[in-house]
């Protein structure tokens, strides 16, 4: 599996990562690390993780991502949907990159009043925190992967604004613990269409990253 990051900030945790031995479900991890300068894609059949600090380069990773696939789906898991004008997830709507129904919303808890309207109107696969806690974690992890397993390749972006406060100072309240994070990583890992993945992170949270990319692993 290539690990590939967007920066030098980023170095060291890629390094760290592929120092790690075994997943917590008892993987073997063989990361294959790359800078995003020297390597952005290889074998179109071998898996890839990106690790990033912005969200907007995930716009340039999907697009990539989609090349020659039927029916390709994203999972976003963040605070927010990013559905504003020029934000990551309008643009995919707007230029078509992606299926409206081919992408599920996983953990957003701030939204603008327009966003919320839109999600609802158009009835796309949202499962935000409220219904996370509701529901829990077993049964919305069920029901997200009966929806990507219909896809024919599956893109998992996790980007960590979706982590509490608790977690990382920054972040807003409300969110996903790391541990709620990690269970939800490790299912949708699962899924036979799971191709690519990637990670925003800030270079600063370097032990939440490298516990992330483990798991993210497969």
């Amino acid at each position: 599996m290539r690990l590939i990051f967007d920066s030098e900030a980023f170095k060291g945790i890629a390094l760290r990562a592929s120092k790690e031995e075994i997943t917590e479900e008892g993987i073997p991890i063989d990361f294959k690390v790359h800078a995003r300068e020297g390597i952005m894609f290889g074998a179109k059949e071998e898996r890839k993780i990106f690790l990033s600090a912005n969200i907007i380069s995930s716009l340039e990773h999907i697009r990539h991502f989609i090349l020659e696939k039927k029916n390709p789906g994203v999972i976003i898991i963040s605070d927010r949907p990013y559905l504003h004008a020029n934000e990551l997830m309008n643009k995919i709507l707007l230029n078509k990159i992606i299926r409206p129904h081919n992408i599920i919303f996983l953990g957003q808890h701030i939204y603008a009043k327009a966003e919320r309207t839109f999600i609802t109107q158009n009835r796309f696969h949202s499962f935000p925190m409220r219904e996370i806690s509701i529901e829990g974690h077993m049964e919305v992890s069920e029901s997200v992967m009966s929806i990507a397993k219909k896809w024919s390749d599956c893109f998992i972006l996790v980007d960590s604004t979706c982590l509490d406060s608790s977690v990382a100072k920054t972040n807003w309240a409300g969110g996903l613990t790391l541990r709620e994070l990690i269970f939800f990583v490790q299912r949708f890992k699962r899924l036979h269409n799971f191709k690519a993945s990637e990670l925003v992170i800030p270079p600063a949270a370097k032990k939440i990253a490298v516990k992330l990319l483990v798991e993210m692993y497969r």
